[in-house]
């Protein structure tokens, strides 16, 4: 049993399991010494004894803790709990008294012995009292064993690796001793891979290098051949990938402290000079393989400073910024006890101790590091500003602004000091100074060279120039950023560049200039998905050439499948809006749901196609709006358990979320009232019940108080016309910035049969929408189909220059909109202009949806036939027939009336 217990230990050793190992440990000493008490002259016994109190050796002192059995202690009462100290110095007496009860003299005890007092001396290095006592106990202890059977060559061995501690210092007997072990066994990797080491330690490099080549020829599985090949490859001139490659094979056959940390060290020597690998993917996975070393080896030596330091830095680069604090502190306390020679050392350290806090959060720790550093440096100057903007007392009170000018005197190139002040720019911008951070922005788009100025400078200055409607600043900052060609940035900056451009254009009103920007990038970098991605939302968001959408967001998804979530729902959100294909739509939205269910957007989107797909069948839209809902308010209810940088980021995080819950609950709303429309009171109970609920939310409020009253206005608008008017027309008042809310009003007069206020509805919806800075495509279309309507119903002739004043400011804004073509010819029609009415149902009539091509061809036919074009009247018509179109009928009684 005991034995049982000593393989277990040696096997969590081995693999690592340190806790294991000393539970181990303690378990075998306790069934050793009970067996002791039974028969004490058994040699076996003490030997086991020994091996136990041996076995630990490679272990930290701090983290040996063993009971000792009552049965072991002596006369002068030992210690309850022994340190590793204490474990090794009973291995000994008990190596000790199996030499004793031996009956003849055995040379393996005295080799343990010698072992064991070898472990003693590494243990003790930092005790000059006793090493050279310890080291005499473990020369002799040895010699013996070699003096007993001297054909033995682990014993010589040994006995060459004693020679080798500095307490010892004693080459020539070391180097007799590992070739007498080789003379004796030549298939001796141990021993070969110590004399290249000895070797090595004495500046021979062919030497060293041949005697290791032999250890990795006997055994390529012994991990000091190629630790030592490593070396050697290290000490060499230009060999560094050599050693790097070395080091690696070492760690991968078996770990050791030295391969971990040689290996690491080389890694990170890369990662800190910017050097790139073959892949990501190789990146990524040297970085994980470098983390579980220095895990292994920080356990292992929890005092080694540049380990701990590593260690914390390549947990940094992981992104798993608590432990890489925790790292970071440690390196920290043991810096304290024993300061590093190199001062700059310490600066380190300390400076990624207050960015990983910076990272957490803890803002004000870091600034107190960052301001107790002897010596700032340029990048610890920069990220103390950093600390400070997500600081919102040190925003407001100027404490960023200091720091970022405490970086530009540090700044020794002309690139560093535009940077600096881009980012100053941002802090001022932040703390709501917009003219000091106009005037950093200049500063850095002036610096000379002109090459090396920011790229993100003259991108910010560009924004903030659109932003507040500066003419003369926009032109300029666009004529400095078409300076700058984006084949020499990365993806996301040239993303966007291409956005400011284009908008840039489309608030000149020059919207064919802004898609001719897109197209150029496009042509010129084909393969970058995240430029089709972001044309795609650029033309949603801008209503340009909506249809286009969705083939610039499959483009993305094929060349980046990594991009599904994102590219799925602007196509879905592309085919909606252009209302060509809504259950293609439904399906690019399950996708970006499948490919991602806890964003919430995906969730809202999905709601909206359902109820795009499922208009009439209200009773299964709704669920999913309920579903959209409950996803959003996770959301946010989540938001106070997530970590964020700062309380800032969380505002912000806020901010962004609460419009997508404004939507989607009024969405919500919607859907349930249409569910509950055969039942007018449980619906206004409804919408008063949700009122009250979104209280904190006016504008939510007020529209679901409007939905509220449009429901009892389509149920009483018989009975109690006036009434329900009145309270429509207040609700709308409350209402007065959603342009919806004006288009219910214009619908209810409508109803009522009061044009003149239809009229003035319509036109307030679209003053409203032009204030918002959206399209004001859709009531412009309202109120011209309206003026349409009044003007073939003859009711005077004011009507029809309206109509075709609202559908030619509505084709401009949405050029590519087959509704707002079709409506342009059907009042062009009636206006009596029959040419281009023909010429634009033409154009329209491959482009349009059934329903839509029915009505057209309608139009075309008696176009024709005012045209006295009866041949073409005919072919139309017969065409329909076969088709079954439902308007054909029309057709031929158009048709056989003018025969």
């Amino acid at each position: 049993l005991g034995e049982a217990y000593l393989k277990q230990a040696r096997d969590a050793l081995n693999q690592n399991f340190d806790p294991a190992a000393i539970r181990y440990t303690e378990q075998a000493l306790q069934v050793f010494s009970r067996a002791i008490q039974l028969r004490p002259q058994l040699v076996c016994l003490w030997k086991l004894v020994g091996d136990v109190c041996s076995v630990l050796h490679s272990l930290p002192m701090d983290a040996v803790k063993v009971a000792l059995p009552a049965s072991l202690k002596n006369e002068q009462g030992d210690a309850d709990v022994m340190d590793k100290t204490l474990l090794l110095s009973l291995g000994a007496k008990a190596y000790s008294q199996a030499i004793r009860v031996s009956q003849a003299e055995n040379h393996w005890l005295w080799h343990d012995l010698g072992i064991n007092y070898y472990y003693q001396l590494k243990a003790q290095e930092g005790n000059v009292e006793r090493q050279p006592e310890l080291a005499q106990h473990a020369l002799q202890a040895l010699q013996k064993a070699v003096q007993l059977n001297s054909e033995e060559h682990s014993h010589w061995t040994a006995l060459g690796v004693l020679c080798c501690h500095p307490a010892v210092e004693n080459a020539a007997l070391a180097q007799h001793s590992f070739i007498k072990s080789l003379q004796l066994e030549e298939d001796n990797a141990v021993a070969w891979a110590n004399l290249g080491a000895l070797y090595l330690r004495h500046n021979q490099i062919e030497l060293a290098h041949e005697a290791l080549k032999k250890a990795q020829a006997v055994d390529p599985e012994y991990v000091c051949g190629w630790l030592g090949q490593a070396m050697v490859a290290e000490s060499m001139n230009d060999q560094d990938e050599m050693a790097i490659d070395l080091y690696r094979q070492s760690s991968e056959i078996n770990y050791h402290p030295q391969a971990a940390v040689g290996y690491a060290h080389w890694r990170c020597s890369q990662l800190i000079a910017g050097e790139k690998t073959n892949s990501r993917h190789e990146s990524q996975q040297n970085i994980l393989a470098i983390s579980d070393l220095l895990d292994k080896f920080t356990r292992r030596h929890p005092h080694h400073l540049p380990a701990l330091s590593m260690y914390a830095m390549i947990l940094e680069r992981q992104g798993l910024v608590a432990q890489a604090e925790r790292a970071y502190r440690r390196a920290c306390e043991v810096a304290a006890v024993s300061p590093p020679d190199d001062a700059s050392s310490l600066t380190v350290i300390r400076s990624g101790h207050a960015r990983v806090l910076r990272g957490l959060g803890r803002c004000k720790e870091a600034l107190e590091i960052y301001t107790s550093l002897p010596d700032l440096r340029l990048e610890d100057a920069c990220d103390s500003a950093l600390a400070a903007y997500n600081d919102s007392a040190s925003l407001s009170s100027g404490v960023c602004l200091q720091h970022y000018d405490n970086a530009l005197k540090l700044c020794k190139k002309a690139q560093d000091q535009s940077a600096v002040l881009t980012a100053a720019a941002m802090s001022a911008y932040a703390a709501g100074q917009t003219d000091q951070a106009k005037t950093f922005l200049m500063s850095s788009s002036q610096v000379q060279p002109p090459e090396a100025v920011c790229v993100r400078g003259l991108c910010a200055l560009a924004a903030m120039a659109l932003l507040q409607g500066d003419a003369t600043l926009a032109v300029a900052a666009q004529a400095e950023l078409a300076k700058v060609s984006i084949h020499d940035q990365d993806e996301t900056m040239a993303c966007t560049m291409t956005w400011l451009q284009a908008t840039h254009f489309n608030m000149l009103g020059d919207k064919m200039a802004a898609r001719r920007q897109w197209s150029k990038a496009l042509r010129s970098m084909p393969h970058w998905s995240a430029l089709w991605a972001s044309s795609a939302k650029w033309m949603l968001q801008t209503n340009v050439e909506t249809k286009k959408v969705s083939h610039m967001s499959a483009t993305a998804r094929i060349q980046d499948p990594a991009l599904t979530q994102r590219t799925s729902v602007l196509e879905a959100c592309g085919l909606l809006a252009s209302g060509s294909d809504n259950k293609s739509a439904l399906q690019a939205v399950q996708r970006a749901v499948h490919a991602c269910p806890t964003q919430a957007h995906n969730w809202v989107v999905l709601a909206a196609a359902l109820a795009a797909v499922l208009h009439k069948t209200t009773r299964k839209a709704w669920p999913a709006a309920q579903a959209a809902v409950e996803k959003v308010e996770f959301m946010a209810s989540g938001m106070r358990h997530m970590s964020f940088s700062s309380a800032r980021s969380l505002q912000v995080a806020k901010q962004a979320l609460l419009p997508l819950h404004s939507w989607t609950y009024q969405h919500w709303c919607w859907q349930k009232v249409l569910h509950l429309q055969q039942n007018v009171a449980a619906a206004v109970a409804f919408c008063q019940k949700n009122a009250e609920v979104m209280s904190s939310q006016p504008q939510v409020a007020s529209s679901i108080q409007l939905l509220s009253v449009l429901v009892q206005w389509d149920a009483e608008i018989k009975a109690n016309e006036s009434d329900v008017l009145s309270t429509l027309r207040l609700s709308v008042c409350q209402q007065s910035s959603w342009q919806y809310a004006w288009q219910c009003l214009a619908s209810a007069y409508k109803d009522v049969g009061c044009p003149d206020c239809v009229d003035l509805s319509y036109r307030q919806a679209v003053l409203t929408t032009a204030k918002t800075g959206s399209s004001t495509a859709v009531p412009l279309l309202r109120l011209a189909l309206f003026a349409l309507h009044q003007s073939v119903a003859g009711r005077g002739d004011i009507w029809l220059p309206l109509a075709q004043e609202g559908v030619t400011e509505a084709v401009k804004q949405s050029p590519e909109s087959t509704t707002a073509l079709l409506l342009r010819a059907v009042v062009c029609f009636h206006a009596g202009e029959l040419k281009f009415a023909r010429r634009q149902l033409v154009a329209l009539l491959p482009r349009l949806s059934s329903d839509s091509s029915s009505l057209a061809r309608l139009y075309l036919v008696r176009t024709h036939l005012r045209l006295k074009n009866f041949e073409a009247a005919k072919e139309l018509v017969d065409l329909a027939e076969q088709n079954q179109d439902p308007l054909s009928r029309l057709g031929y009684e158009h048709l056989h009336s003018l025969n």
